[in-house]
């Protein structure tokens, strides 16, 4: 115990008389923190009310009482000049496609063009291809049809049929729900602006005529979009994912540098094996500046939790899942630090490449923090890049952005509960990463430091771990007793002097 403290005092007075680096290291990352919040400053949040949005109407084609406006000719006139896929074909299938032919070119003053098929695989084969050069407009699909493909084809009393266009064009049609659900009413009017309500309409109401064998009666169809509650709307959570771990890791950069650069000084100035001549063990040294770094970026990360909650650059966090984050991170970071000083055995190059080697670990994160790219990515996957404890830090972030996005608290209550439906990802599994990280660094430290000691030190066998003389050390040979001195020292392994 009493080494211990020792070497904790020696390092921490080391560190007291380089004033201006330990400045650096405390108020660093406080500094950027700081600019993080400047940001959010600058991106207010606002509270929107609750909205009712307006009601609009789709036109009537199919009467020529009902005025149409100059926008939804020209909708028509851009749409259907691209044609509509459609199978089976013959009968009343054919008479349908041909009311619905003639309401457009009432309308727009051309031809609707219908491409009939006797399948299904055949009209997808052909749609696929003209979808590809953006020259089909959509593909219908009926359903139960008695007799298809011959002039007896007939549709049923309760019609069933299928539109099909683009998926890009169309909202996502492949999932019950969007990958990401943000905050706030849809504002889009894709179904109109793409013509599938438009088609839908015509279709219904030509099946309405056919069958009947009537005039048909003007049918007004009127959209009202839901009503949505009261939110509040924030820009800079949109972002969090992205600013909260690239600035946490240019905050952790300088320290872990000097973590590193300080180790490896150790080992080249010879002071490590003068400290084992005295008696001081392996595990000492370690801990003696394990604890002298954590009480550097431990105290400085207290401080940066605190400027995170007050700032409300996390608004909807807990405090206590901010500060398990923060400290997970901070052990994974000295952890790091303490393997990256096991490769070198010069200060300077070591600290440039600690710095490095850090950024490096962020790459991954900066490539998958995109929503399209992360979503796609299965948990796995995920879980394999947080071997890189940077980029575990920002899967982390992007969580909890996701919930900020939402409006949705994150507490220790569902602390290992995705942000969104679709994602299993939890900010308890990028801590418990962390915690793997850093225990995973700290055993490749033990290691390179046994093998690789450097210049000076005595390297182990690459297998010493399973060796037993390691764990229970080495036999102690026998004693004897002599009272004949001058005998004992004419051996064959003696020499006078």
């Amino acid at each position: 115990m009493g080494q211990t403290l020792l070497l904790i005092w020696k390092n921490g007075l080391l560190k007291l008389r380089q004033p201006v680096a330990l400045c650096v290291e405390l108020l660093m990352p406080l500094l950027l923190i700081a600019i993080a919040a400047g940001v959010k400053q600058a991106l207010p949040s606002t509270d929107i009310p609750e909205s009712m949005r307006r009601s609009f109407s789709l036109p009537a084609f199919y009467n020529a009482s009902v005025q149409r406006t100059s926008d939804d000719i020209t909708t028509a006139s851009l749409l259907f000049t691209r044609p509509i896929a459609y199978t089976p074909t013959g009968g009343q299938v054919d008479e349908v496609l041909d009311i619905v032919r003639a309401s457009v070119l009432e309308l727009v003053g051309f031809n609707a063009s219908f491409v009939g098929f006797d399948t299904e695989d055949e009209m997808l084969s052909y749609a696929v291809e003209a979808n590809e050069q953006l020259q089909l407009l959509a593909a219908l699909s009926w359903a139960n049809i008695d007799q298809p493909n011959t002039p007896q084809a007939t549709i049923p009393a309760a019609a069933e049929y299928t539109i099909r266009q683009d998926e890009e064009a169309t909202y996502e049609t492949d999932s019950q729900f969007p990958e990401r659900i943000p905050l706030g009413p849809r504002t889009g009017r894709r179904y109109q602006q793409l013509g599938f309500v438009m088609i839908q309409n015509m279709v219904d109401q030509a099946i309405i005529q056919q069958k009947s064998g009537l005039p048909l009666v003007p049918i007004q169809v009127i959209q009202q979009p839901a009503p949505y509650p009261a939110y509040t709307e924030d820009d800079f959570a949109r972002g969090l994912g992205f600013f909260l771990p690239l600035f946490t890791v240019f905050s952790f950069l300088y320290p872990c540098a000097m973590i590193t650069k300080n180790l490896v000084m150790e080992k080249e100035l010879r002071l490590r094996e003068a400290q084992r001549l005295m008696g001081c063990k392996n595990r000492t040294f370690w801990f003696s500046w394990w604890v002298v770094s954590f009480m550097i970026l431990g105290s400085s990360t207290a401080f940066v939790g605190m400027m995170l909650l007050l700032t409300k650059v996390v608004s909807d966090t807990s405090a206590a899942v901010i500060y398990i984050l923060l400290y997970c991170n901070v052990l994974a970071t000295i952890s790091f630090g303490f393997m990256v000083s096991s490769f070198f055995s010069r200060a300077k190059v070591a600290a440039a490449m600690g710095a490095c080697l850090y950024f490096i670990f962020y790459i991954p994160y900066f490539f998958i923090s995109p929503n399209a790219r992360y979503d796609s990515l299965g948990n796995g996957a995920k879980l394999l890049v947080s071997f890189f404890s940077p980029t575990a830090f920002g899967l982390a972030t992007k969580v909890i952005s996701g919930y900020e996005e939402q409006g949705k608290t994150l507490d220790m209550s569902n602390f290992n509960e995705p942000a969104t439906f679709n994602d299993d990802f939890t900010v308890a599994m990028a801590c418990a990463m962390l915690l793997i990280d850093t225990v995973l660094y700290f055993l490749i430290t033990m290691y390179l430091d046994n093998v690789f000691p450097g210049t000076y030190g005595i390297p182990q066998k690459w297998y010493y771990f399973v060796s037993p003389t390691y764990w229970r050390g080495p036999k102690g040979g026998q004693i004897t007793e002599t009272d004949d001195v001058d005998g004992a020292v004419e051996g064959d392994d003696m020499e006078r002097v």
